[in-house]
């Protein structure tokens, strides 16, 4: 019998995460096996049989070192996730959470080994990602003026890169960058989205105020679809400080491409995402090309009303 070849994945976080997943691996016969991991601690506090390849500064140098198909992360510290994501954007290598953010049934695997996200057919997302691309290409060359004098304006009115790149759950929990023009005060940024939006947020610059009315922050995000990170339309990619609030049916949302667009924008937006995940599932459970279109047709009269967009 012909043998699986082996996934190499990699850990990020402390040494109890990566044993008690090394151990989950072993007990499934997974095809994904442990290279090692990082985070703070030693040899000592680790198994034998898993490398401690040093701290979470040493990210792009592990990389490097042991191109891991899958990077799995345990940590929810914002600044090491994006410190990751930028080293995992050289490497190719795909990025999940560990399953304390999506918990499987008793008895099964982690998450990232369950096959979550196949609400659609591979003849419906190849049909899906033809869409994407002959739109956002197009789009994504149009823009570059407008986004060029956007950054220009970002970088006028205050210090501090114009785009950043947001740790976002994406389909099926992978994490991915999702760029955006830069809104806040760059020392004041927040990565994590922790802080609820408020109409009167101080951090807030003045360009930024207006981005965020009109949508143009989001811009950027186009380049996320051309990378296959989003499509055009679908569920909003989550922060990792609201994963919580998802569990049994609510993580549905996530079994289909998240999106730049999607209902929630069109019908009003003005409570968290969480809080209109039936939004979200009424999506994932009822996908066409057409309810794509007509989101589409819709996203730019939501965008004028700029309801619950501060």
């Amino acid at each position: 019998m012909k043998n699986e070849r082996k996934l190499g994945a990699l850990v990020v976080g402390s040494a109890g995460q990566a044993n008690d997943l090394h151990l989950r691996l072993q007990l499934s016969g997974s095809p994904i096996q442990m290279l090692g991991w990082i985070g703070p601690g030693g040899k000592a506090t680790a198994s034998e049989s898993i490398q401690h390849l040093g701290g979470f500064e040493m990210a792009g140098q592990a990389l490097r070192a042991c191109f891991p198909e899958h990077v799995i992360l345990g940590t929810s510290d914002a600044g090491v996730i994006a410190s990751v994501l930028d080293c995992v954007d050289a490497s190719k290598a795909e990025i999940w959470l560990l399953p304390d953010y999506f918990p499987p049934p008793a008895g099964t695997t982690p998450a990232f080994e369950r096959g979550v996200g196949q609400k659609l057919s591979q003849a419906q997302r190849f049909a899906k990602r033809t869409i994407d691309l002959l739109v956002a290409l197009p789009l994504t060359l149009l823009s570059l003026p407008l986004l060029s004098l956007l950054a220009l304006s970002v970088k006028l009115d205050s210090a501090g890169p114009a785009v950043f790149k947001q740790p976002r759950v994406g389909e099926g929990g992978r994490l991915f960058g999702m760029f955006k023009l830069r809104t806040m005060r760059a020392d004041l940024l927040d990565l994590s989205g922790r802080e609820p939006k408020r109409p009167d947020d101080h951090r807030v610059t003045r360009v930024g105020r207006w981005l965020r009315r009109t949508s143009l922050d989001e811009l950027p995000q186009l380049l996320n679809v051309l990378r296959g990170d989003l499509s055009l339309v679908g569920p909003r990619p989550e922060v990792i400080a609201n994963l919580h609030r998802y569990a049994g049916a609510s993580l549905d949302r996530f079994t289909v491409p998240q999106g730049l667009t999607g209902l929630w924008q069109v019908r009003g937006r003005k409570q968290p995402m969480y809080e209109w995940v039936g939004q979200d599932l009424e999506y994932a459970a009822n996908w066409s090309l057409w309810l794509d279109a007509k989101i589409l047709l819709l996203t730019p009269l939501a965008v004028l009303r700029g309801e619950g967009a501060f």
